[in-house]
């Protein structure tokens, strides 16, 4: 496939080509009206990538986001699907439930899971019939939904433990969608770094320094994204009228010695050939070691002067920064 490089692929969601392959199959499937899962761990941007999903489908309707957990069973449902006036104690007046709300546009049903069983047949049904029937209502009112639901947990290991229904998943999971962690797409995690900084400063942001990309590239971001972002804004926060951004810089938590290359990459790099993202770390080394002299660097690494600057070039560092290191 074409390397379509680091890009904004929809409003707010960036994406390198690795996580951009992973989409378009989804992409395919949103625009039939096709319903699917996105599975992802906490900071992956399950968020962003429902909210993409809904601008590529080209409807007209509004996008709704729904916390499941947030709910308590006995509301979910009237929430989900509406209710009458007077349906249920405490219920004084009517709501037409976020199913209706999100009529020929898009709902996002976040951690899905926690959704009870009796809730999980009315939501079934909804699908099946293209229906919804409000509590105290014996009227059911059409829905033209492109339904998302969003997960932590593989829907294998949650049917199997019986918190989840088959028909269901039969229905609704025939296409998951999985987000990969940070540490799988080490490639985007400078351009996001910039991103993030440029899109919380005041004015263009100030440069991000060739060492501190690297001990960027080098961490595991157990929250993923939105913890590279809410690194970002503090960073910002704190030094936006700063020349560049450095290691120095880091709160005071982050301040310590970086795992090497070679201990952060071994285990990788036994697995097959280093993806950019961890040549470009070990190509930095390279230039530490030979002075900042591509040539020897590439030479080092046995790769091509070409390759080391276009791994600069994507990574948006200056050889110079590089350079800078060294003296």
């Amino acid at each position: 496939t074409q390397d379509v490089g680091f890009a904004e692929v929809a409003p707010g969601l960036f994406s390198g080509p690795r996580l951009a392959a992973q989409l378009a199959p989804a992409r395919k499937l949103v625009e039939k009206g096709i319903p699917l899962v996105i599975l992802g761990a906490t900071g992956t941007g399950k968020e962003r990538v429902a909210r993409a999903l809904h601008a590529w489908s080209g409807r007209k309707g509004e996008y709704v986001g729904v916390n499941c957990a947030a709910s308590p069973a006995d509301v979910a449902e009237s929430e989900l699907f509406g209710h009458t006036k007077g349906a249920f104690t405490g219920a004084e007046r009517a709501r037409i439930g976020f199913f209706r709300q999100a009529d020929h546009g898009t709902l996002l049903l976040d951690e899905f899971l926690e959704l009870a069983p009796r809730t999980q047949a009315k939501l079934l049904r909804a699908l099946e019939e293209q229906e919804v029937q409000p509590l105290g209502d014996n009227r059911a009112y059409p829905v033209d939904v492109l339904l998302l639901a969003a997960t932590q947990r593989p829907l294998a290991e949650v049917v199997q433990a019986g918190q989840l229904r088959n028909d269901l998943v039969a229905r609704l999971g025939v296409y998951t969608l999985c987000l990969p962690e940070l540490r799988e797409r080490r490639e985007d995690i400078a351009p996001l770094f910039v991103h993030f900084t440029r899109d919380a400063s005041t004015g263009q942001g100030p440069r991000v320094d060739a060492e501190l990309i690297e001990w960027l590239c080098l961490q595991t971001w157990s929250q993923n994204v939105r913890e590279l972002e809410w690194l970002a804004r503090a960073m910002i926060a704190l030094h936006d009228d700063a020349e560049s951004l450095t290691l120095d810089q880091l709160p005071p938590q982050h301040r310590m010695a970086p795992p090497t290359a070679n201990s952060a990459l071994t285990g990788e790099a036994r697995l097959g050939p280093l993806d950019d993202a961890q040549l470009y770390v070990q190509l930095l080394r390279a230039l530490d070691d030979n002075g900042g002299i591509v040539l020897r660097a590439a030479e080092a690494l046995g790769i091509t002067r070409q390759k080391a600057y276009r791994l600069l070039e994507k990574q948006g560092v200056q050889l110079d920064q590089v350079r800078k290191r060294g003296r």
